[in-house]
């Protein structure tokens, strides 16, 4: 997926224009919730997660996953987790990708975009969240139609995704709205990814409140 110079040129701009409501949207006890769920994941891995974890994670990333039943399964699953974990190239990810939003299909009749990424994620936080928020702050478009959106996602929306915050650490294009986020929140125990997702999630909040953007 190619970005077009323009496209990433016009979300840069927004997000440094509207960086101190931005940040401001964004609750310290969001970002420590977060560091606390990765930090007891990792103390774990593998097993039946304790019912404070459970509880705190649907806190987070909403409670419709306990419509899923199989999803703490697979969260706890140590053969995906050392799959995760041994990704050499990104297309690997598309095919554990794939399986996953077949298998939670089955499970719940629905293709479960968002959610899978925040299970991936919480496995190896190298690779991106994608919800609602972030794809009205990149300006992503999905197809109405069920089956035209899951034959599209992988390709237009989430590669998009992680080439854009790939590109972005690269260059540093957000290197002076990551300072100010730093001092404003404490946010050393995040990697860059997650750093973006929060700032993309935030600016998504903004938008969908239709907040004034310059």
């Amino acid at each position: 997926m190619i970005i077009k110079n323009d496209d990433l040129k016009d979300i840069i701009l927004m997000m440094k224009r509207n960086s101190a409501n931005i940040i401001e949207e964004i609750p310290q006890e969001e970002i420590d919730l977060y560091i606390f769920i990765q930090r007891q994941f990792n103390k774990q891995k593998s097993g039946a997660p304790g019912k404070k974890f459970k509880k705190l994670f649907l806190l987070f990333y909403g409670v419709r996953i306990s419509q899923i039943r199989t999803y703490f399964d697979k969260l706890f699953d140590s053969n995906l987790y050392n799959k995760l974990h041994k990704i050499e190239n990104f297309d690997e990810l598309e095919i554990i990708y794939e399986e996953l939003l077949d298998f939670f299909h089955a499970d719940s009749s629905k293709y479960q975009y968002s959610y899978i990424s925040k299970l991936v994620h919480t496995i190896n936080p190298d690779f991106p969240i994608y919800d609602s928020y972030v794809e009205v702050a990149l300006g992503l478009k999905e197809s109405p139609d069920t089956e035209q959106r899951r034959k599209e996602f992988w390709s237009i929306i989430y590669v998009k995704i992680y080439n854009i915050y790939q590109l972005i650490i690269e260059k540093e294009l957000l290197k002076e709205v990551i300072e100010d986020f730093s001092i404003k929140r404490e946010i050393i125990a995040m990697n860059n990814i997650k750093i973006l997702d929060f700032l993309f999630w935030g600016a998504g909040a903004l938008i969908k409140k239709k907040s004034q953007f310059k």
